[in-house]
């Protein structure tokens, strides 16, 4: 198989996933990459383990990443062995194979480092002159949720210890979220990419895809408005506006554009440079005016190359204005209404911020990992999730890429493509965790399909449902003995959840007493 694929994980004494055995890659699937990424999606109850899966395969990888240049790297306290493929060749990443280690509970005692092995078991010794060709170029880890699993990279020094590392959450620390912080960086993340040929087709298709009658603009709006944007601002003139704030300050804790700006002076150059800026914005009328406010705004379209090119030409300009206080946080904005993006529907500002951050920040060869996506989506969105995913990254190198999605959405099975997509059901068994690999292709199934053969979950006017029962009820009545189809419609029943005086579990034991008998026979 070309391309990067997890295809599972073992792990042994984990503290929540116990012992399992999670298959990611369906054997039998084709080598479709040039239709899209690969897609695996877990499913299964609240409590069944999902979200800590994502975590642990996170903490795998980073684990393997700190043994190429951390001095501080600490082994992982359970067994795990993670199989993966990478551009053809398969390798095992773990801790637990030709081992006999016991585990003691001495100081200084733990689990052993992990080591590299190939498909036949020998062990490889890897360093940094050979990462490229072991490790997958990006791992990318997307939630809107505040209580997601994934790690918050602290500081610099946190970001370089497992530098491959995006996450696209909601979180700006491990325990804060700011909706400020996420439209900023989701504005980073549009510049970054603004070069690239595929990003700027990806902004047409989502503009496409959400339906929108215009296009969207990152906005910015301006601060001291009479004071700075007159085109005949100096370096004097706002030297002496923070000199004022210094001594405002003197004894108390000083706001953080006056720490900004006593670092932009030190340079004489780039301090001109930014005022230089400033009248450029005035003279060259690229500041719009605002209604009934002395405040102007400073628009780029996402449509508009002209525009684009120059935001991407003075980002650090535009970006040292809104430390100063000159410019206001960027907001994203529909084009043909006067409303920001966050402060409309929650479901089209989560997927325009979660799409624009799978564009620019994946890469070939790269593990995405995705936490419950379908919060706040319509439906339709959810029907089509998956499937514009793959549109996305069509006709790119990001195909090679291996998605992982964990899930409560049915209408995000019915979008899956059979051969090039595989399903881990996951249930709690006597207070363990259990995994299921579900071998079905659900593409293109309704609903009521899903619900009932996927998550286990009856309704009443369950057609699937219905039609199991006939069919049950019919050949018990008529003294058919079909043992294997009858064994295989109790199953399924049994496998639904029970409730109090529930007529269901009455034909289970009818069907089961037929069952036997026949099988007596």
């Amino acid at each position: 198989m070309n391309g990067f694929r997890i295809i599972n994980l073992e792990v042994k004494n984990h503290y929540i996933l116990e012992s399992n055995d999670f298959r990611f890659y369906d054997d039998n699937d084709s080598n479709n990459n040039h239709k899209g990424p690969y897609f695996t999606v877990i499913i299964g109850a609240n409590g069944t383990g999902k979200s800590e899966i994502l975590r642990c395969l996170l903490e795998v990888w980073r684990d393997f990443y700190q043994q190429f240049n951390d001095e501080e790297y600490r082994p992982l306290q359970f067994f795990y062995t993670l199989h993966y493929s990478l551009e053809g060749k398969e390798y095992k990443y773990s801790n637990n194979m030709n081992s006999k280690f016991i585990l003691l509970t001495g100081k200084n005692k733990g689990y052993p480092k992990s080591k590299l092995y190939d498909s036949n078991n020998k062990e490889i010794l890897f360093s940094k002159d050979n990462y490229y060709e072991i490790f997958p170029l990006q791992i990318v880890a997307q939630s809107i949720m505040m209580t997601d699993k994934f790690f918050v990279p602290r500081n610099e020094k946190e970001k370089l210890r497992f530098a491959p590392y995006h996450y696209l959450g909601i979180r700006n620390r491990p325990q804060q979220s700011s909706t400020g912080f996420y439209v900023r960086r989701t504005v980073d993340l549009i510049i970054k990419a603004l070069e690239k040929d595929y990003f700027k087709k990806g902004i047409n298709k989502l503009v496409e895809f959400m339906e929108a009658s215009g296009s969207f603009i990152i906005q910015y709006k301006t601060r001291n408005t009479k004071d700075f944007f007159t085109g005949e601002l100096t370096a004097e003139i706002l030297d002496s506006f923070f000199k004022e704030i210094e001594i405002k300050y003197k004894d108390r804790q000083a706001p953080y554009k006056l720490g900004h700006f006593n670092n932009l002076k030190k340079s004489a150059t780039a301090l001109v440079n930014l005022v230089n800026f400033v009248n450029l914005l005035v003279k060259s009328s690229r500041l719009e005016k605002v209604d009934r406010s002395s405040a102007k705004t400073l628009d780029f379209d996402l449509l508009i190359d002209k525009q684009l090119d120059f935001l991407k030409e003075h980002q650090y300009d535009i970006d040292w204005l809104r430390k100063i206080g000159l410019l206001s946080n960027p907001v994203i904005k529909f084009s043909d209404k006067n409303v920001e993006l966050q402060k409309a529907s929650s479901g089209e500002f989560h997927l325009f911020t979660t799409m624009i951050g799978l564009m620019a920040s994946t890469r070939k060869n790269s593990l995405v990992i995705i936490d419950e996506p379908e919060i706040s989506l319509h439906p339709n969105w959810q029907m089509r999730y998956i499937e514009f995913i793959r549109e996305l990254f069509k006709d790119t190198d990001r195909v090679t890429s291996h998605m992982i999605i964990a899930t409560h959405s049915h209408f995000l099975i019915s979008d899956l493509h059979g051969e090039n997509s595989n399903i881990i059901g996951l249930k709690k068994e006597n207070n363990e965790i259990k995994s299921l690999e579900i071998n079905k292709d659900t593409y293109g199934w309704s609903s009521e399909d899903v619900l009932y053969n996927i998550f286990n979950v009856k309704s009443p006017k369950n057609y699937y449902l219905q039609a199991d029962l006939t069919e049950l009820l019919g050949m018990v009545s008529n003294n058919i003995k079909e043992v294997d189809k009858i064994d295989s419609i109790i199953k399924k029943l049994k496998k639904l959840p029970k409730r109090d005086n529930d007529p269901l579990q009455e034909i289970i034991i009818e069907s089961e007493e037929y069952l036997n008998s026949i099988k007596n026979d």
